[in-house]
């Protein structure tokens, strides 16, 4: 089955009368993005040289949330999905939430209903009132309520991150006219990404065809490894997880673990263990994850000597290639075949991590793919393939080469 793109529920997140198409602001913050955005254009046309820096607009909630953070679910939302979706970033941060048995009114919290459209205010911004959350229509989907709620927790959109130019084309010409705005980008003082990399696989990242007028695709991924990858709606990312875990559970540990590996860090949930990125697991992140079936070694080492690693069938395996250190390792992909699917969500098809971080998510393949190359950017790569049917399956060559 080929789902085709762009899929309908991915237009839910583009009202184009919400700032980057979901996203509730004040009256004072639309004028300062509309006058940004304008600068901006005049920026790029060669007629302004820009003096002044951007105004800080999401930069900061206007007060914290208080832990549990109250909510209540309208009758026509997805109660038991709502409650899916937030016991999942409880399960993984230290926020939690508490549900309401009536209607909030007189102090901070959610109220989730069904508005026109996906959409949130980006962090707390009551001292004494409840604000809104929108799951309307299609919108029922764990992972956009996910998207909406960490909106709330304070979270931004990936693709307005102030180093995004370093990851992302932007096709203006293929932009609808009047929504230039939801493409603006912050600046350094707006935001903090507490130094965690760029991931085209959040959840917070929008897809290729995001405001496109012409079905063409308006965001462009710099490493076209990830051109299947940008549009993640199924769960939160590893890094969307380790950003909420940042803001919010920085002091929750102490003594402090400093010895985690492969980018992992101290769990603010078990502060003995490491968290670990997906396809790794121990308590330092230092083993590949392994599942019930018979994957083989899932420990690879990659020499000048061209290797091959072959999976066929419904098994669910993760692998780690090494090559020594100082070197890089190039990975040929002679043979790919998955179910077809744009985006390609993760744990729907061959994933390959091979940039320095393994924190982000990797590479996706979904469908029918040959003769593809990929350089680590590192001496380290992992491999997930999760099966799915007899009739899938991988086969990849691989061998260090100098840096």
């Amino acid at each position: 089955m080929y789902i085709p793109y762009p899929c309908q529920y991915l237009y839910l997140l583009e009202n184009p009368a919400l700032f980057e198409g979901d996203v509730m602001l004040k009256k004072v913050q639309w004028k300062h993005v509309l006058e940004d955005a304008y600068e901006e254009l005049l920026e790029a046309e060669g007629k302004l040289n820009r003096t002044r820096v951007k105004r800080s607009i999401l930069r900061k909630p206007d007060f914290t949330w208080k832990m549990p953070i109250p909510y209540f679910i309208e009758t026509n939302v997805d109660k038991n999905l709502v409650r899916t979706s937030l016991q999942v970033i409880m399960q993984y941060t230290c926020v939690t939430f508490k549900e309401e048995k009536v209607k909030i009114s007189n102090k901070a919290g959610l109220n989730i209903y069904k508005g026109e459209g996906c959409w949130s205010y980006i962090g707390r911004i009551y001292e004494k009132k409840p604000q809104k959350v929108s799951i309307g229509a299609g919108c029922s989907y764990q992972g956009i309520i996910q998207h909406e709620i960490s909106h709330a927790l304070g979270m931004e959109h990936e693709q307005s991150r102030p180093d995004r130019d370093k990851f992302l084309t932007i096709n203006a010409k293929n932009i609808k006219d009047g929504t230039e705005a939801q493409f603006t980008r912050s600046s350094i003082s707006d935001v903090n990404s507490f130094s965690i990399a760029y991931d085209y696989a959040s959840v917070m990242h929008y897809d290729q065809f995001a405001f496109s007028s012409n079905n063409q695709k308006t965001m462009v991924p710099k490493m076209v490894e990830y051109d299947s990858t940008i549009g993640q709606y199924r769960r939160l990312s590893f890094t969307d997880v380790r950003l909420i875990n940042q803001y919010y559970c920085q002091n929750r540990c102490n003594p402090k673990i400093t010895n985690c590996q492969q980018n992992g860090y101290q769990d603010p949930k078990n502060c003995k263990v490491c968290r670990c990125p997906w396809g790794l697991e121990g308590k330092l992140c230092n083993v590949v994850k392994k599942t019930k079936f018979k994957c083989g070694s899932n420990e690879l080492s990659a020499t000048t000597t061209t290797k091959s690693l072959i999976k066929q069938g419904n098994v669910d395996c993760h692998f780690r290639i090494k090559a020594p250190m100082g070197s890089l390792i190039k990975i040929n992909l002679i043979n790919v075949v998955t179910q077809r699917f744009l985006p390609c969500w993760t744990g729907q098809g061959l994933s390959i991590k091979f940039r320095s971080t393994l924190a982000v998510g990797g590479a996706m393949y979904c469908g029918n793919y040959k003769n593809k190359t990929i350089t680590t950017q590192s001496n380290f790569a992992l491999i997930h393939y999760p099966g799915g049917s007899k009739n899938f399956g991988f086969q990849i060559t691989y061998h260090s080469v100098k840096k």
